[in-house]
């Protein structure tokens, strides 16, 4: 999900102009993203509304360009839609895997 986001994020900022449209095509790539990771659909809906009403205001803070402010953006609401860095303690287990003719079933150790 991340890589492709990253893409969308990386094709907007090679465009040379960051206009209404670029905006849009933005807009569009993350809900396909989004939606494509199983994202629920109507929390895809109003993070793109809330980008695209707040990147497309006329006044920008000072010392940003366009592309800079909409970029802050997407990073902002993706960060309050995934919250919070979760600190989870992760355990060694053992796992048992079968199957036919031995092939493909070695697990690198993970410590």
């Amino acid at each position: 999900m991340f890589d492709k986001i990253k893409d969308s994020i990386q094709k907007f900022s090679s465009r040379n102009v960051a206009d209404r449209e670029a905006v849009e095509q933005l807009t569009k790539d993350i809900q396909r993203d989004l939606i494509r990771a199983d994202v629920d659909v109507s929390l895809v809906s109003d993070l793109t509304d809330e980008i695209k009403e707040e990147a497309l205001k006329e006044d920008l803070p000072s010392g940003l360009s366009r592309k800079e402010h909409v970029l802050k953006i997407v990073y902002d609401r993706l960060e309050n839609l995934l919250g919070e860095e979760a600190d989870i303690e992760v355990e060694p287990k053992t796992i048992l895997l079968s199957g036919l003719y031995g092939a493909g079933k070695q697990l690198p150790r993970v410590s």
